[in-house]
């Protein structure tokens, strides 16, 4: 990775994820240090002598008096430590828990669903939904229509889906989370913004439509279009708009394990509908509006 990120064949992104895979989280930032501190020298014509640098490696605590020796003062590389020193390419976000929060409205509208077409199937909730939601729907169905066969949970699933999209046209109320459109907004003066979700064909569309903001996405992919999991459409749509160092929002493991598989960092948006089984996302947000100091 030292080699590649010297010559330019990959950036700082690639290089550190690529790391991550060898070492674990605590040690990392040490590593990437010592690289970049190879970097800082080549730059200037100086070489690091081996010895020394492995020596930095084995003793970590001893780092900084280490580069302070060797160099006289620490460049602005330390500043990784705090996230300010990764520079994105992409910035794909979630929806639901993410973006807005439809589950009231939805349980009602999957509720008339069900009651027109399989009465005997229990009802949903708002909060059953909340932990439904960033699965893909064919296991939303498995999930909430256990009593039903395969055909009939297909079936289903497609009646809730239309009843949930006539629903949210239909909806007058504000369900988006504060800041959001605003902020995405200034983001896409800084950075290209898409989105992919676990969600159904034509959701994408009306979450865009509602909120008014497409003007702002340059590209989304979805479970409903493809038939694929979340890690890769991910992938997918790197691939499809050459983006080198991209980074996801999202607020459930779910789209943390996606994050992982696609090798993509993972933001973790805490006040949404999930939790994280670990710690080692690359940033947790309170409020969407904490991107922009998180990201630039």
């Amino acid at each position: 990775p030292m080699i590649l990120l010297n010559c330019g064949k990959v950036g700082s992104c690639q290089a550190f994820f690529c790391l991550k895979k060898i070492f674990d989280s605590d040690r990392i930032f040490y590593v990437w240090t010592v690289l970049e501190l190879c970097s800082y020298l080549r730059r200037r014509g100086r070489s690091a002598p081996s010895p020394v640098l492995w020596k930095m490696l084995k003793q970590p605590f001893g780092l900084l008096f280490n580069a302070f020796t060797m160099v006289g003062k620490l460049p602005g590389f330390f500043l990784f430590k705090s996230k300010g020193y990764m520079k994105f390419d992409g910035l794909i976000l979630d929806v639901d828990g993410t973006i807005w929060n439809t589950t009231s409205i939805v349980a009602d509208a999957w509720n008339e669903a069900i009651e027109e077409n399989f009465p005997e199937v229990k009802r949903v909730t708002a909060g059953i939904l909340e932990n439904q939601f960033g699965k893909t729907m064919d296991v939303i169905a498995k999930n909430l229509f256990p009593e039903l066969d395969d055909g009939q949970k297909k079936i289903l699933i497609d009646k809730c889906a239309e009843h949930e999209q006539k629903a949210l046209l239909e909806n007058k109320k504000d369900v988006t989370y504060k800041n959001v459109r605003d902020t995405i907004k200034k983001l896409s003066e800084k950075i290209p913004l898409f989105i992919v979700s676990n969600c159904q064909s034509g959701y994408i569309e009306l979450v865009i439509e509602k909120n008014k903001i497409k003007d702002f996405i340059t590209d989304f992919e979805c479970f409903g279009d493809t038939g694929m999991e979340k890690d890769q459409n991910i992938s997918l749509l790197v691939k499809r708009n050459s983006l080198k160092s991209p980074v996801y929002v999202g607020d459930t493991q779910g789209d943390y394990d996606a994050c992982k598989k696609a090798e993509v960092p993972f933001v973790w948006a805490s006040y949404g509908f999930g939790k994280t089984e670990d710690e080692n996302y690359f940033a947790k947000i309170d409020d969407f509006s904490e991107l922009e100091k998180i990201l630039f």
